[in-house]
C-alpha cells in the first residue's frame, strides 16, 4: 500500500509550535505514515520556512509522535546542513539542482546514519540521477515548481514509470515518491505509474477530516 508522507508547509497558522504539535498528533491518528517537512532557506527558491520549520523547531517536535520524519532540504549547499537534520530525521532529501557532487551529500547523509533521497524539480530530466540510484533510499519526483503550496499538478509519469521500469531492471530498493499538487485522482495517477509514496500537503490539511482524505489517498 502507498505511504502518505503529510508536507507541512508555511502557513502562518504553523509558526507556533503548540499547533504544529497538534496538527502531528492528529496526522498520526489519521494513518499518516510519515512528516515531510518542506526546509527553505530563501536562496535555492524565494520562499523561506527556515526559522519556524528549520532545524531546532523539528528537533523540539520529534518526542511528540513516532511518525518518521523526512527532511526535504530546498536549501543551498545542503551538505553543510546535513548534520542539524540528522539529530531529529530517519531521512534527509536534498535538491540535485542545488549541489555540484550530489554523491559527496549522499556520503554526507549516510555517514550520519540516515536514509538518503534526491529530488528533482520538474524541468530537470530524471536520467540525470542515474550514477546516484544504486546508492540511495529515496527519489522525489516534484510535480509542481519548489516553493508554495495549492499549485496544479505537473505530469510527471513518465519520469516515474522509467525510475520504477530502471529499479526493475537493476535489483535496486529505492523508493519513489511524488510532491506536488497530490489528490485523490493524481494521487491515484501516481500508484499506478509506480510511486510508493505520496506526499501531500492542501489536499489533507485543508480537508475537514484528516483520516478521510488519507484513505482516499491509499
Amino acid at each position: 500500500m502507498v505511504e502518505i508522507s503529510v508536507s507541512l508547509l508555511s502557513k502562518p497558522e504553523e509558526m507556533k509550535i503548540e499547533q504544529l504539535a497538534a496538527r502531528i498528533k492528529e496526522l498520526e491518528k489519521s494513518g499518516a505514515t510519515s512528516i515531510h517537512w518542506d526546509v527553505m532557506d530563501g536562496k535555492y527558491n524565494s520562499n523561506n520556512t527556515w526559522d519556524y520549520l528549520g532545524p531546532d523547531i523539528i528537533k523540539k517536535l520529534r518526542p511528540i509522535t513516532s511518525l518518521p520524519f523526512m527532511a526535504h532540504l530546498m536549501i543551498s549547499d545542503p551538505k553543510e546542513k546535513i548534520k542539524l537534520f540528522a539529530e531529529s530525521c530517519e531521512s534527509i532529501i536534498f535538491h540535485q539542482e542545488a549541489c555540484q557532487n550530489p554523491g559527496e551529500v549522499i556520503s554526507e547523509i549516510k555517514s550520519q546514519g540516515r536514509k538518503a533521497g534526491i529530488a528533482i524539480e520538474p524541468d530537470t530530466p530524471v536520467e540525470v540521477l542515474t550514477p546516484y540510484l544504486s546508492e540511495i533510499d529515496y527519489v522525489l519526483v516534484l510535480t509542481v515548481k519548489t516553493g508554495y503550496a495549492g499549485q496544479s499538478f505537473i505530469d510527471k509519469k513518465e519520469e516515474i514509470q522509467f525510475l520504477d521500469q530502471f529499479r526493475k531492471n537493476h535489483f535496486l530498493k529505492f523508493k519513489i515518491a511524488v510532491d506536488g499538487g497530490i489528490n485523490d485522482v493524481t494521487g491515484k495517477y501516481c500508484r499506478e505509474a509506480g510511486a510508493d509514496i505520496l506526499c501531500v500537503a492542501s489536499y489533507i490539511l485543508n480537508s475537514k477530516d484528516y483520516k478521510t482524505a488519507i484513505n482516499s489517498l491509499k
